[in-house]
């Protein structure tokens, strides 16, 4: 009786796609939880959220374009999430 090994090396070229997409998934549910969270807390924006991420990682001074504060907030946020996670 002869056993053959049917398994192939596929399972270390999917382990970066699940990685990706379970640190994204992170980020979003942690992200959706922070901004509902200080919405009922403090009834702040979700916006002033990811400002004050892009503002303690940045001085205030140094950007003052509120739409570029959000989107590297947000990068920032998810580079948490994926590298954390």
């Amino acid at each position: 009786m002869t056993f053959t090994n049917n398994s192939t090396p596929k399972a270390s070229v999917t382990v970066i796609p699940t990685l990706i997409k379970a640190g994204l998934l992170a980020g979003i549910l942690d992200i959706t939880f922070a901004c509902l969270y200080s919405y009922i807390k403090r009834g702040t924006t979700p916006v002033m959220v990811l400002q004050s991420i892009s503002k303690f990682v940045f001085v205030k001074e140094t950007i003052t374009n509120p739409v570029i504060l959000n989107i590297k907030g947000l990068l920032i946020h998810f580079a948490l999430a994926m590298f954390w996670t």
